[in-house]
């Protein structure tokens, strides 16, 4: 599902912001966990858990039960919550250099 590789590629420019190497992953739970405390606060783990089933699973249509109407909005919610909290932190952290 789009919705988990929109957090998951946020997830990955963060740790590149923060010049930490980027596995090749797809668990968003993985990915945040490679980040220090003060990137993390703002990412709801409730989003993740909601997206992380979509990762490989989710590739093959057949291991996972149809979308509902309300799971794909879910998982929107989800991930624009994650986008825009990497965004956030980043361009924080651009404007003022000295909260890197």
């Amino acid at each position: 599902m789009h919705a988990h590789l929109t957090a998951e590629k946020a997830l990955k420019a963060l740790l590149i912001f923060r010049e930490i190497l980027v596995p090749r992953i797809h668990d968003l739970f993985d990915l945040l966990s490679r980040l220090a405390d003060k990137d993390k606060f703002k990412i709801d783990e409730n989003d993740l858990e909601i997206l992380n089933s979509w990762s490989i699973r989710g590739r093959y249509p057949a291991d996972l039960p149809d979308a509902t109407h309300k799971m794909v909005e879910y998982a929107l919610i989800a991930a624009q919550n994650i986008f825009d909290a990497v965004k956030s932190t980043i361009t924080d952290h651009a404007h003022d250099p000295l909260k890197c």
